[in-house]
C-alpha cells in the first residue's frame, strides 16, 4: 500500500506555486483496515414525531432507540438516526448539501405525486426524462430521492 504524501506548498512572488518539502503522513504506520460502508447519519431534529413521520412516508422502518437517538432504518445496515433536540434550530447553510436515497420505482412522476399528496416540500423536480427529485426533510435537510432504473 502506498504511503500518502502531503506537499508543502509556497506561492512565490511570480504566482506560481513551489514545493518546499513533503511531509508523509504516517509512513511508519500502514492502514490495517478498509472501509466496509457507511452505517448511519445521525441527523439533529427539531420535532422527532414531525421526523419521525417524514421519514416513515419515505419508506424507512423505526427501528427503535439508541444511545444517540431513534433509528429509522432505510436498508439492512443502513440508518438515519434521529436525535430529537427541541431547542435546534437548523442553519440557514448546512455541512450537508444533501442525502440522497435510491428507490425503486416504475415512474417518477408517481413519485413526485406520492411526495405532494404526503405534504413533502419539493425544491427539484426531475428534468424530462430524469430520474431524481429534491425534497426537504422538516429540518431542511435536503433529501435527494434517485430511482434506479431495472437492467
Amino acid at each position: 500500500m502506498p504511503i500518502m504524501s502531503v506537499p508543502i506548498m509556497l506561492k512565490s512572488v511570480d504566482g506560481r506555486l513551489h514545493v518546499l518539502k513533503e511531509d508523509p503522513v504516517n509512513p511508519a504506520i500502514e492502514r490495517p483496515f478498509t472501509l466496509d460502508h457507511l452505517d448511519h447519519v445521525v441527523l439533529r431534529v427539531h420535532d422527532l414525531q414531525k421526523s419521525i413521520a417524514f421519514y416513515q412516508m419515505l419508506g424507512g422502518d423505526v427501528d427503535g432507540e439508541r444511545p444517540a437517538g431513534t433509528a429509522v432504518r432505510i436498508t439492512d445496515g443502513q440508518t438515519i438516526i434521529l436525535q430529537g433536540q427541541p431547542e435546534y434550530v437548523p442553519a440557514k447553510l448546512s455541512a450537508i448539501d444533501h442525502i440522497n436515497l435510491n428507490i425503486r420505482a416504475e415512474d417518477i412522476k408517481q413519485v413526485t405525486a406520492y411526495l405532494r399528496a404526503n405534504g413533502a416540500e419539493l425544491v427539484q423536480e426531475a428534468a424530462e426524462g430524469g430520474d431524481t427529485v429534491r425534497v426537504l426533510d422538516p429540518d431542511r435537510n435536503v433529501i435527494e430521492i434517485r430511482m434506479v432504473r431495472a437492467g
